[in-house]
């Protein structure tokens, strides 16, 4: 199981801070030999495990995991996190605990759209290339779907926190979902990380705001992000890596531009 990798690195690096980890159980109806697995490896290692129910895409788990917590604040994960550093979580609660006007910190944010389904820029090295993939992109159902779901979206520079990996406020994260609902698809849960409803823009309108922390515990402020190091260009200052990291990590030299 993909915990395995996550579990290994959190055994690697120290948090730096006083917590209890807390494994949420979800979608395991059809692999309970790997939901054993787990179950059996946390108990024996004395770390939490609940079962959620599987609905909400990993935000319906992560507020099942928030209703049942007491915890001021809450860091959710999902599966794909591998742990990149000492005293992760404690740069992570740095900026919170500095200034209360932090109600949300993560390890990369984003100025994006909705990213599965705008275009990114690729280094082509002809006009050829590059008008065959314009005719390629310039395609009925893309016009369509930007028509029918780019004002789902906040235009750009869409700041927001990327909900693979993020620190909260506890009530501020269960007050979000008393008006927003649950995502029931892939779209729908874009549309929490960075919609024209995100979470991130919730934690604004509460008067509060969001900021990103790299490695090396430096703090950097919406209007900063691509400075960073974290995401997209420049990936490699990262305090935990998800999918995202991984995939630029394996991939060709010219696509990461």
């Amino acid at each position: 199981p993909a915990f395995l990798s996550f579990l290994d690195s959190y055994e690697k690096f120290n948090a730096g801070i006083e917590h209890r980890l807390t494994v949420l159980l979800r979608a395991f109806e059809n692999n309970l030999e790997d939901y054993n697995k787990i179950k059996e490896i946390c108990a024996g290692k004395n770390i939490r495990t609940l079962d959620t129910i599987d609905k909400g895409q990993d935000f319906g788990a992560y507020l099942e995991g928030a209703e049942n917590l007491d915890a001021e604040y809450i860091c959710c994960l999902n599966t794909s996190c591998i742990i990149q550093c000492e005293n992760w979580l404690k740069k992570l609660f740095s900026p919170i605990e500095q200034d209360k006007k932090y109600k949300m910190t993560g390890v990369s944010g984003s100025y994006e759209l909705c990213p599965e389904y705008t275009s990114e820029i690729r280094l082509l090295k002809t006009n050829k290339d590059r008008i065959k993939t314009f005719l390629e992109r310039l395609n009925l159902p893309r016009l369509l779907f930007r028509f029918l779901f780019t004002p789902l979206f906040k235009n750009f520079p869409n700041y927001h926190i990327r909900t693979s990996a993020f620190l909260i406020d506890r009530n501020l994260f269960l007050n979000y979902f008393k008006t927003h609902k649950l995502p029931d698809s892939k779209i729908e849960a874009y549309k929490i990380e960075n919609g024209a409803e995100s979470l991130s823009k919730y934690v604004l309108l509460q008067g509060g705001d969001f900021c990103i922390i790299d490695k090396y515990g430096t703090k950097f402020d919406k209007e900063d992000f691509y400075k960073s190091g974290t995401y997209r260009s420049c990936m490699k200052n990262y305090i935990i890596k998800d999918r995202q990291h991984a995939g630029y990590e394996n991939t060709n030299f010219l696509f990461r531009l």
